[in-house]
């Protein structure tokens, strides 16, 4: 049984691993997870995401922040809480992605509380390692964005409406995550369908837990209003703006592999072995056990009578990356995205844990799924991450030659004037005393042209059109490929050029 287990619901219990199901065993989990997060905040390179969180963040007070962000497509939590994390800390990276690495921790800290309802020792032993060792989870927590938030709050807000129906804590929290999740992005209206729906369905085929969850409704209305101030000031200006609220990166094969990224994201930087002799088989026995926790899960559910916990993680956890999907098919501005998920990464791995007690070979293939997670996610903890532009920026300055110029490229284009750029901000950070290429505007490529030789990094669509006017300017260019996403080009006038 699956919620009944916390109320002393009879349970299986399985040999291994057995005393991971511990206080003890949890707290490491936990010490890991902080040691993972927070090398990876320090390690890994900024990528152009986060150059437009550091826009924000650096506004010059709270009022000025709000007014920035209400021109923007984004709610204004994560700004806020960057803003007060480099006030305090400094402007760094560590600094930007503190909130994220906190809010992961939290995270971690309710899914523990809601793998104690997973049906056996097995189950239970393995989840907590599972969250820990997921490349996804360490990619979201690590980030400077509010991916880490938004998951926290959905699944707060889950662990909050089942206590609620177990008489275990007040209704009242109800309303506190649901306000957290809508500050943080706007993908949590999704996550509100859903659960109502999974809610509304419970309504009418569980008579015995109706009260309860009307009970939820008031709260519910609650987390609703207190968001009422913001959706006045900015949300319906800035869905009249015609900007997306997100973006989107659909495609069916796109669709197929974000379930398996929950599991491993990025595994191709640790090599052929890494993708092809652990993370792929690890794929194939991450599904084996989702489908066997899918059955255990529809199972305990049915035989319990609780049936609240089995529909919240097959609503998150399986449907979820669907419905995002089919919403974007209907209509763009949806937006379906990797990074978006972030919310349903964690019941997907309970579901997993869920399929992992009962026999040896179970128990066998989550030891090896378990560790080709953790091989691909300390590849993730080494790695400058997939798009190193400090690199690129300290490449550029080694060979930049007296009278080079750098094409840089402000992240927020609205102001462009004062966005910070990836290439300025690590420059002046990797510089030293040297004297690095002159900085010109992306929007002024055409003065670029004058200089003998001109450097691009080059992560994204923005810059194609200026790679276009400078290869028809230029008769010379090399590519430098920095990282997977991440490519110095050096364009070369070869009249210009003395040797």
């Amino acid at each position: 049984m699956l919620a009944a287990t916390a109320s002393g619901g009879q349970e299986t219990t399985g040999k291994w691993p057995g005393s991971w199901d511990s206080r003890t065993a949890r707290v490491a989990a936990c010490l890991v997870a902080a040691l993972f997060w927070t090398i990876g905040s320090l390690h890994r390179s900024l990528w152009e995401d986060e150059f437009h969180s550091m826009y924000h963040a650096r506004a010059g007070s709270v009022p000025a922040l709000l007014a920035s962000v209400r021109g923007d497509n984004h709610p204004p939590l994560s700004f806020l809480l960057q803003k007060l994390s480099c006030s305090l800390l400094g402007e760094s990276a560590f600094a930007l992605r503190f909130p994220s690495l906190l809010a992961g921790l939290g995270l971690l800290l309710v899914f523990l509380r809601l793998s104690r309802r997973l049906p056996d020792a097995d189950a239970r032993g393995i989840a907590p390692w599972l969250a820990v060792a997921s490349s996804y989870v360490f990619w979201f927590v690590t980030a400077a964005r509010m991916y880490a938030l938004v998951a926290l709050a959905t699944l707060g807000l889950v662990e909050s409406v089942l206590a609620t129906l177990e008489g275990k804590r007040s209704r009242w929290w109800i309303a506190a995550w649901i306000a957290l999740g809508l500050h943080a992005h706007y993908h949590f209206f999704h996550h509100l369908a859903l659960l109502g729906l999974a809610g509304l369905a419970l309504y009418l085929g569980s008579p015995e837990i109706r009260r309860a969850l009307r009970s939820c409704i008031l709260p519910g209305l609650l987390g609703l209003a207190l968001f009422a101030p913001w959706a006045a000031y900015a949300f319906w200006h800035q869905l009249g703006t015609g900007d997306p609220p997100t973006s989107s990166n659909r495609g069916f094969f796109v669709w197929c592999e974000s379930y398996a990224q929950f599991l491993f994201i990025n595994a191709r930087a640790g090599g052929p072995f890494v993708l092809y002799g652990l993370a792929l088989p690890g794929v194939f026995a991450g599904a084996l056990l989702g489908v066997l926790g899918i059955s255990h899960v529809l199972r305990a559910g049915r035989n319990s009578g609780a049936r609240a916990f089995p529909a919240a993680l097959l609503v998150l956890g399986i449907i979820g990356p669907s419905w995002i999907y089919l919403a974007d098919l209907v209509h763009t501005r949806s937006g379906f995205n990797l990074k978006y998920l972030s919310s349903y990464g964690a019941p997907a791995l309970l579901i997993v844990a869920a399929g992992v007690g009962g026999s040896i070979w179970r128990r066998a293939l989550s030891a090896f799924l378990l560790v080709a997670m953790l091989a691909v996610t300390l590849v993730n903890v080494a790695s400058p991450g997939r798009q190193d532009v400090r690199g690129a920026v300290a490449f550029i300055l080694e060979h930049a030659r007296p009278g080079d110029a750098v094409l840089v490229h402000p992240w927020w284009f609205r102001d462009p004037e004062n966005s910070p750029t990836d290439y300025g901000w690590y420059a002046r950070r990797l510089a030293g005393d040297r004297e690095g290429p002159l900085e010109v505007p992306i929007a002024r490529t055409a003065d670029a042209c004058s200089q003998p030789r001109v450097w691009l990094i080059h992560t994204s669509a923005y810059r194609r059109w200026a790679m276009t006017m400078l290869s028809e300017h230029f008769g010379s260019v090399e590519t430098f490929p920095c990282s997977p996403e991440v490519t110095v080009y050096l364009y070369t006038n070869p009249r210009a050029e003395t040797h």
